[in-house]
């Protein structure tokens, strides 16, 4: 297991209560086009990260935790709307980015 799937794991435990489905897939890219990461309609569901982030622990955690609210509210995954906006300043009160920057 990748150290991105097990931040995925920890991140779906601690933060989501575990309702992201265990078996989405995490992985690094080198195809994104214009996003450093992206969130894949398929099964099973797709994280990729672009691999130039991963030296920077702090930059592909934030993009793990932005793609992963995405997944928590399926009916806005194209953008960023009020209840994706509503999880993402929760994980902010929660502290899920105090120790990324």
């Amino acid at each position: 297991m990748t150290k991105l799937k097990r931040r995925f794991l920890f991140y779906n435990r601690k933060y989501f209560g575990g309702q992201l489905d265990p078996d989405t897939k995490v992985t690094w890219s080198r195809k994104l086009r214009g996003a450093y990461a992206d969130c894949e309609d398929s099964e099973p569901l797709e994280i990729r990260i672009h691999i130039e982030w991963k030296p920077y622990w702090d930059v592909w955690n934030w993009n793990l935790l932005h793609e992963m609210a995405h997944l928590a509210t399926p009916q806005e995954k194209s953008h960023h709307g009020p209840r994706w906006l509503r999880l993402m300043r929760s994980l902010v009160r929660r502290g899920a980015f105090d120790k990324i920057f």
